[in-house]
């Protein structure tokens, strides 16, 4: 089984490294997108990884994040996966990437 969740916007150092070109710009507005009053806690955020890992009712292939609005916060729910997050070319490259970022293969037999 496969399940996949995010944690919408949540007082955590989940992104204390952002990972574009404009480091400094990109760290500043992360820290005042992390004081900002949208955000939840901690263990707010890992409710949905708890909710797809133990419900007895998840079923593979389902998403889960906040339920409030715009999906920044709220108890864990049901989403749409993104279209991107379906293509099989996207899984390619995140595929190759992923070993060469770990310096791990991880063949697949078909």
């Amino acid at each position: 089984m496969a399940l996949t969740s995010h944690p919408g916007c949540s007082s955590t150092n989940i992104l204390v490294e952002p990972t574009t070109n404009n480091y400094f710009w990109s760290r500043l507005k992360w820290q005042i997108i992390s004081i900002m009053p949208i955000n939840q806690s901690a263990a707010m955020g890992a409710l949905p990884s708890l909710y797809a890992a133990t419900a007895p009712g998840a079923k593979s292939g389902e998403f889960y994040g906040p339920g409030g609005f715009m999906s920044i916060r709220g108890y864990p729910a049901l989403h749409d996966p993104s279209k991107e997050s379906k293509s099989a070319e996207t899984a390619r490259k995140l595929w190759e990437v992923s070993e060469r970022v770990t310096k791990v293969s991880f063949p697949i037999s078909k």
